[in-house]
């Protein structure tokens, strides 16, 4: 009567209103009172789903070790090293508007836009580690909870990190949230 996962991930709503519930095995999506399931066997993208977030014209999908996608009108589109991206292990997704998206991955964080793909992990003075989550404040300042390391804000290629001493509740921040 509910989702086909114990092991859930990731949760949204789509532009549609329908719910999305990710997890290790799958995703499975309730729509007009009825749950549908897409099992890790039909696209290895619903493998270890670790994110799900609605964006202004695509809802995306985050897996940990099959890259990332998005659905588009039920049709789904998934990227992996083959299209540049540059670690498959996505842990958070950042839409900045509808052709510039920021995908937080195991290794660091990355930044898709028209003219391509871009690491920023190195040389933009990031603090290294895992993005576990990232999301973009009322201000448009791009907020990122790297592992080990606390909070990061991104803003016109300027960094400002927050320790546990600067606001965070310590070095381990794994979500986010607005108001």
């Amino acid at each position: 009567s509910g989702p086909a996962s114990l092991s859930v991930r990731a949760i949204a709503v789509d532009a549609r209103g329908a719910l999305w519930v990710g997890g290790d095995h799958g995703i499975s999506v309730r729509s007009n009172g009825a749950w549908k399931w897409y099992p890790k066997e039909s696209l290895p993208l619903f493998a270890r789903v670790r994110c799900i977030i609605p964006g202004e014209t695509r809802l995306w999908i985050g897996s940990y070790g099959n890259g990332c996608g998005y659905v588009i009108d039920d049709a789904i589109t998934a990227l992996g090293a083959q299209d540049s991206l540059l670690d498959e292990r996505v842990l958070s997704i950042a839409e900045e508007n509808a052709s510039t998206v920021y995908f937080g991955t195991a290794s660091g964080l990355i930044c898709a836009d028209t003219l391509g793909w871009k690491s920023l992990r190195y040389g933009s003075r990031l603090p290294i580690g895992a993005v576990r989550d990232a999301l973009f404040d009322e201000e448009g300042n791009l907020f990122l909870a790297i592992a080990g390391q606390g909070v990061a804000k991104y803003s016109f290629g300027r960094v400002q990190s927050f320790g546990a001493a600067g606001g965070p509740p310590g070095a381990e921040v794994n979500a986010f949230s607005l108001d």
